[in-house]
């Protein structure tokens, strides 16, 4: 037998007996439903005799502790044979326990326990019948209610829009009930609001309490959704680390702070005691701080030189931004810059490594560092590649930790033209250095090689294949090409080639005079009109029996200028 002793602190209730009839043309059959040994009447109404025993009372979502459940004894009273079919609640509560569908009830045997809760979950005030079928048809019928609150900011708990401004609160808040739990004038609870403007915020929340007061107090933090000022259910997530002090715990705490990030957006702030008993009134007095601060965040700005700053998630290239690289012949050079800025305040992270998508033509031919510091900048090389006639074009993606563009994104475009030529003339090479070698020492002969032609030369003819240097005692040797580059819409190329000093250096057994030679077929124009071999070109290397070795000035490469001295080429 359970207790129902009256000042047994249980939030359960064990209600009336239910006595469900069906009359039908045969013998009258009877189930019986009790609470604390109270028959309930089939049929019976919340407003009704008894009515208190349905009255699952009020409880506010985030109390500690749960809602009321009451238990009901369902039993056969009737000397005919009976089981359970189905047994259902309303909207708002919930079965705790019941008999299994199927369930013999025993003639006069021991009754079956039925337990009902609110369900604290769903918000409102809800009425409604239990229906509960048994095996022959019949259906006995009762009304319950119960009311689940939700939290309300205060009068005076609006911190509005929390900035760099401390925002403190003393708060001293009552609970008062009837000892049962029926009636809950003050649910015990302080809910503040506040605002966040900023796209992030480090915010920070202490909490103290007096040392002698009785109970502990937590606050926890949760976003407002709707902004309305009420924490519904489906904001019931903590989002922010809790504060709790307690000063008469094990471990006695007075005072307890917590830090963490925040996005924009309006906030509920919810301070709860830690005690679940609360009989007649009950004070508490504390104190929190509740502080927000911006938080340094990084900016990426992309902008090629001379050129507007590119938009994040512009898609359409446009000459403005330098993202339209124009047309090109082919065989030209089409490369262009976007320099990275950081103009944030944290480092800008670049990481993974910023790619090409839907691309057609286009190449990253310098890549980023995996971070740039505030205020700094990178350079990233975007290449149209143009070896063959193209419409061109390639999505740019920098993965980034700018909160306002995690991914910038932006289109790139151009053309490439075949290159239609009114004539079969082949390149033309000019030798534009050549000087002599007079030191001893040297390990290498460095020239400038231009290669012309009226339509535009293939650039990808051009290589270290090219040359051939022949000169005295049968010395024949390739160059290497160490860069090659394209000026005059691709009509104009210079070369500039290196040659290795014979035997590693150059010395006196090396006099003589040596000659560039074009070899046969391999530089050749858009057309594919090749440059027939022969001689382009002389040097000497002239080095006396002895000599002072000084520094002498050499002269720019790429000059087109006549020579005026005759300086030593070193490596």
């Amino acid at each position: 037998m359970r207790s129902t002793h009256p000042h047994a602190r249980s939030n359960k209730r064990r209600l009336p007996f239910a006595t469900f009839e069906q009359l039908e043309s045969r013998q009258l059959m009877s189930v019986q439903i009790f609470c604390h040994s109270e028959p309930i009447i089939n049929g019976a109404t919340t407003a009704g005799s008894g009515a208190a025993i349905f009255q699952y009372g009020f409880f506010r979502q985030g109390d500690v502790g749960s809602p009321r459940s009451i238990t009901y004894d369902i039993s056969n009273q009737n000397g005919t044979p009976l089981s359970i079919s189905s047994i259902t609640v309303p909207a708002g509560f919930k079965i705790l326990s019941a008999p299994a569908a199927g369930t013999a009830l025993d003639i006069n045997g021991t009754p079956k326990d039925l337990d009902i809760q609110l369900d604290k979950t769903i918000a409102g005030k809800h009425t409604g019948n239990v229906v509960i079928k048994s095996s022959d048809g019949g259906t006995f019928t009762f009304e319950i209610t119960g009311t689940v609150g939700t939290y309300a900011v205060g009068n005076g708990y609006d911190l509005g829009a929390i900035g760099t401004a401390h925002k403190t609160g003393n708060l001293t808040y009552s609970r008062v009930t009837d000892g049962s739990g029926t009636a809950v004038t003050n649910p015990g609870v302080s809910v503040y609001h506040f605002d966040l403007n900023a796209a992030n915020n480090n915010v920070s929340l202490a909490l103290t309490k007096p040392t002698l007061d009785p109970y502990g107090v937590s606050m926890k933090i949760y976003r407002d959704a709707n902004d309305d000022g009420i924490l519904q259910v489906n904001e019931q997530t903590a989002i922010f680390p809790e504060v709790k002090v307690d000063p008469q715990a094990d471990s006695p705490t007075t005072h307890d702070s917590k830090n963490g990030s925040l996005a924009a957006g309006s906030y509920l702030m919810l301070c709860t005691t830690n005690s679940e008993i609360f009989d007649g009134t009950t004070s508490d007095a504390y104190d929190f701080t509740v502080t927000a601060a911006a938080q340094p965040d990084s900016k990426i700005v992309v902008q090629a030189a001379k050129k507007a700053a590119v938009a994040n998630n512009d898609l359409t290239p446009s000459d403005a931004d330098g993202t339209d690289f124009s047309t090109v012949p082919m065989g030209s050079i089409a490369r262009r810059d976007f320099i990275i800025t950081n103009s944030g305040n944290a480092p800008l992270m670049l990481n993974p490594a910023a790619f090409l998508s839907s691309n057609t033509g286009f190449a990253i031919d310098a890549g980023l560092p995996s971070s740039i510091p505030a205020g700094g900048t990178a350079r990233l090389g975007i290449l149209m590649l143009t070896s063959g006639a193209i419409n061109a074009s390639a999505q740019v993606n920098i993965p980034t930790n700018d909160p306002s563009a995690p991914q910038f994104k932006f289109a790139v475009k151009g053309q490439v033209n075949a290159i239609v030529h009114t004539g079969g003339t082949p390149p033309v090479a000019t030798l534009l250095t050549g000087l002599r070698v007079r030191t001893i020492g040297g390990t290498f002969y460095k020239f400038t090689i231009r290669y012309t032609d009226d339509t535009g030369v293939d650039l990808a003819s051009i290589n270290s294949q090219d040359i051939t240097v022949t000169g005295p005692g049968g010395f024949s040797s390739e160059v290497r090409l160490l860069s090659k580059t394209s000026s005059n819409g691709g009509k104009t190329v210079d070369a500039f080639y290196r040659l290795a000093a014979r035997d590693g250096t150059w010395d006196r057994g090396d006099n003589g005079i040596y000659s560039f030679n074009l070899n046969d077929n391999q530089v050749s124009d858009m057309g594919a009109n090749a440059t027939p071999g022969g001689e382009i070109g002389q040097f000497t290397v002239r080095i006396p029996k002895t000599m002072n070795p000084a520094a002498v000035a050499m002269p720019n490469p790429f000059s087109t200028q006549p020579l005026t001295q005759e300086p030593a080429v070193w490596n």
